[in-house]
């Protein structure tokens, strides 16, 4: 009985070895992949916040410069409207 566990005994410590560090090697192979790819995970999030603030700037930067125009641009309208009001009283006096 245990002649016939001889040749596999013998197997196994011969390719158990080689086996097992294949296995392992390939572990820690994918263990350093996974870490690679959480690293980058991690990069690209802070990238899209500092993206995502960035945009949120930009678009109150825009609402400013919008609120401004338009308030300059009724300051413009009002002067003209003086302008022309002036204009017409003058012509008015004019025999």
């Amino acid at each position: 009985m245990f002649e016939d566990l001889v040749p596999l005994v013998a197997v196994v410590l011969i390719f158990g070895p080689v086996l097992f560090n294949s296995w392992a090697r390939h572990r820690r192979e994918m263990a350093q992949i996974q870490a690679a790819n959480v690293k980058a995970n991690e990069t690209d999030r802070a990238e899209i916040e500092r993206l995502r603030r960035e945009l949120a700037e930009l678009r109150q930067t825009s609402t400013e410069f919008d609120l401004s125009l338009q308030d300059n641009m009724e300051q413009l309208r009002q002067r003209l409207e003086h302008l022309e009001g002036q204009r017409a009283s003058v012509e008015n006096r004019l025999p």
